[in-house]
């Protein structure tokens, strides 16, 4: 699971032992879960744990937990940064900010910089960007071609 690390079954127990978590809160796309949107894109879910799931809430991502913002651990948090760079050149609505977001936005660029560059793209990392693709017929390119995010973001620390 995600945020937790730990492995559990597969199957469905209605939310019990593990749920879905948009890495992009749901409450910041601005639709609804029902249907095939945004809220809908695997390369936003990620399976979590209940409790730190509802933890995280819809807090942006930073270098410390508090009562805004959320760390998760070391091992994922390239990972995220890539899902997060995904979402914004996959949606032309959604943004990346240094500050506390509004709707449609997500933070801090800043740190998922450094985070992309300290959490390189692993094996489990391209195999479900492979296994998406098997689904969803598209791929995060982040994961395929790391050098993008300096491209496009700059390189951290970016000014």
């Amino acid at each position: 699971m995600v945020y937790t690390q730990l492995s559990v079954s597969g199957t469905w127990d209605a939310g019990i032992t593990w749920n879905r978590e948009h890495v992009w809160p749901q409450s910041l796309l601005g639709v609804d879960a029902g249907g095939i949107n945004v809220a809908s894109d695997l390369h936003n879910l990620k399976p979590a744990d209940p409790g730190e799931n509802s933890s995280r809430s819809n807090k942006y991502f930073d270098n410390i937990t508090s009562s805004v913002a959320y760390e998760p651990p070391d091992e994922v948090k390239g990972d995220i940064a890539r899902i997060l760079f995904y979402m914004i050149v996959m949606y032309d609505n959604l943004n990346l900010v240094d500050q506390a977001p509004d709707i449609y936005e997500m933070a801090l660029l800043s740190v998922l910089l450094s985070w992309h560059e300290q959490d390189p793209v692993d094996a489990f990392e391209q195999n479900r960007n492979d296994v998406i693709y098997s689904y969803q017929f598209n791929r995060n390119p982040f994961i395929d071609y790391p050098h993008f995010v300096e491209l496009i973001f700059g390189s951290y620390p970016y000014a």
